[in-house]
């Protein structure tokens, strides 16, 4: 019977580290709404739980996961460590995240997690630490419970890139418009190139959010073009920030190349204009680009198409992901999955018979001007990409707004939203 029950304590280990990684995908998914990610957080507690009950064995069995490899397992452990109020077994989760730094998120995310009262004394100790590493988790977990690390102590200058960078970024996180100077200055002397484009990145970012526009949006949108890695959120950000005109100007510094030509149809629905919607449409015939110039008709206009009987059948002959052929060098995951493919005879006569309601030049936000309000009631009721879009909006338009995270606990964000009303 103990064989039993150890074997099933090492799958609820595994299950567990998986669920985390669904319900990281999740958190960004463009077909998950915060119901959604409500029930994700429910299945992912529910093994946490089990293992925090299973004592010893549970924690043998994470850290079995964690040794050899199993992302998401230092989150799984983490928490476990800190539910249980157990500095040497965190100590064992931290020491294995620096042997290992591409886990951070697992730790980062574990600290975000748990409840603030399992944190008082760990958070500090990070702090103070020598490590790098640790500081940077610390200042993460700061800015995920809405606290101040100490900003204006020194951290904006810290001396490790790493540790600077992720204080650049808290800053925004906090809507700390007090270290605006600062944020800038880290901008305009960012130190060794080499060592400094992330802490770039994150000094436009935050600045941005922080209320500066103009020099610092371009910045934003030039680093982002730079750092793959952050492309995505930082080209989002800097074209939010900007008016039409500008974002339109901007776009044209964009590499006129194939591997730019999804980011010019994602960012056509940032910008917002109604101008562009016939573009959209042209780019909903080209398979490649179908789903996400759908989704980018649906961020200008606000048309669910499911919802709205404008989304079309799945095209037999597509085959999205990695497949099963190992002669097959293709292992990208689908980047538009959980996004409907568009109709696009039906979304075309839809625009003829409703876009004559959209003004010209004018930026829309899911069928709406950009407003508080309205931002507001998509923050509440849109999906996961939608909900980003309106967090950044709420900040734009009162900088100083701490940003929304809508990545954090269903839970939390919740309690914050109901909070608002």
């Amino acid at each position: 019977m103990s064989e039993v029950i150890d074997d099933l304590v090492s799958r609820y280990a595994e299950d567990a580290a998986f669920l985390w990684l669904l319900r990281r995908r999740a958190a960004d998914a463009p077909d998950y709404a915060l119901a959604d990610l409500a029930e994700a957080d429910e299945r992912l507690a529910a093994h946490l739980e089990a293992l925090q009950v299973s004592g010893a064995a549970a924690w043998r069995h994470c850290m079995l996961e964690l040794a050899s490899g199993t992302h998401g397992a230092a989150f799984v452990a983490a928490v476990l460590a800190l539910e249980g109020c157990d500095a040497l077994r965190l100590e064992a989760v931290l020491a294995a995240v620096e042997a290992a730094p591409g886990e951070i998120a697992s730790v980062v995310s574990a600290l975000g997690w748990v409840d603030p009262c399992c944190l008082r004394s760990v958070v500090a100790d990070m702090l103070s630490s020598r490590s790098a590493l640790r500081q940077e988790i610390a200042l993460a977990a700061c800015a995920m419970h809405g606290r101040d690390p100490g900003l204006a102590s020194g951290w904006l200058k810290a001396a490790s890139p790493a540790v600077r960078a992720r204080a650049l970024r808290v800053a925004g996180q906090l809507g700390k418009t007090g270290c605006l100077d600062d944020v800038r200055a880290a901008l305009t002397h960012p130190g060794s190139a080499s060592a400094d484009s992330e802490c770039q990145f994150w000094a436009a970012w935050s600045a941005v959010l922080l209320g500066a526009r103009g020099a610092e949006a371009d910045a934003l949108f030039d680093a982002a073009l730079v750092l793959d890695s952050r492309r995505a959120r930082g080209l989002t950000l800097a074209l939010q920030a900007m008016d039409p005109k500008h974002g339109a100007d901007a776009l044209k510094r964009v590499p006129a190349d194939t591997r730019h030509e999804r980011t010019l149809v994602e960012a056509s629905g940032i910008v917002g204009l109604p101008d562009n919607v016939p573009w959209m449409i042209a780019h909903m015939r080209d398979r490649r680009f179908a789903r996400i110039a759908g989704e980018a008709f649906a961020l200008v206009t606000g048309v669910d198409l499911v919802e709205s009987k404008l989304a079309g059948a799945h095209p037999a002959d597509f085959a999205p992901g990695p497949n099963d052929d190992p002669r097959d060098d293709d292992v990208a995951m689908d980047r538009d999955d959980g996004l409907p493919w568009p109709d696009v005879e039906r979304i075309d006569r839809w625009w003829q018979d409703n876009g004559g309601r959209f003004r010209r030049g004018t930026r829309y936000f899911m069928g709406g001007l950009v407003a508080q309000e309205h931002c507001l009631a998509v923050l509440g009721e849109g999906r996961q990409r939608q909900r980003a879009l309106a967090a950044n909006y709420l900040c734009l338009l009162a900088p100083g707004t701490p940003l929304f995270d809508t990545r954090a606990c269903a839970r939390v964000q919740q309690k914050a939203l109901a909070a608002r009303q």
